[in-house]
């Protein structure tokens, strides 16, 4: 029964992969330059999210930059070479730690719990129907200096977060 378990949720990091990649390819502004970075960064503290997006998006690319999904120490401090950090519900203690860390101000803020988007968060992924959707914060996304595709935006459901000062 646990090999079920853990398949379900490798199955459904790869589609959360699969969401953030393409949040990354419908967006503009100034939070990933691929003049300045020769890597689009995907960060998390969660080593199965990471192991299993690394191999969903393996030979992917972003503004024609590889993408490259990196192990975050959950002691230590995201840096600003991650240009999107995803939050996973098993580490959903460290939301302040990310949602309030100034190394992210120009990174996209994913998470997957109710909490991440009001905590300051810029996007959340959740299951309904069995299916992945997902909620947005277009200002908070807008404050770090990205700004996504409507047709993308049109997908979710636009939320209002705690805007940051």
């Amino acid at each position: 029964m646990s090999a079920n378990l853990s398949y379900a949720s490798e199955r459904e990091y790869a589609v959360k992969a699969g969401f953030i990649f393409n949040f990354a390819r419908y967006s503009e502004g100034n939070w990933f330059n691929p003049n300045l970075r020769n890597k689009y960064i995907i960060c998390s503290y969660n080593p199965i999210f990471v192991l299993t997006a690394s191999k969903t998006l393996i030979g992917q690319k972003v503004k024609n930059r590889q993408v490259e999904v990196h192990l975050v120490s959950r002691e230590g401090m995201p840096d600003d070479s991650c240009n999107s950090f995803f939050l996973t519900e098993k580490n959903a203690d460290l939301i302040e730690k990310v949602t309030r860390n100034k190394n992210l101000t120009k990174t996209m803020l994913v998470g997957e719990m109710k909490a991440f988007v009001p905590s300051g968060g810029h996007i959340n992924l959740f299951i309904t129907g069995g299916k992945v959707r997902f909620e947005v914060d277009s200002d908070a996304l807008l404050d770090a200096g990205i700004k996504m595709s409507s047709k993308v935006l049109r997908l979710g459901r636009v939320v209002e977060g705690r805007r940051k000062q």
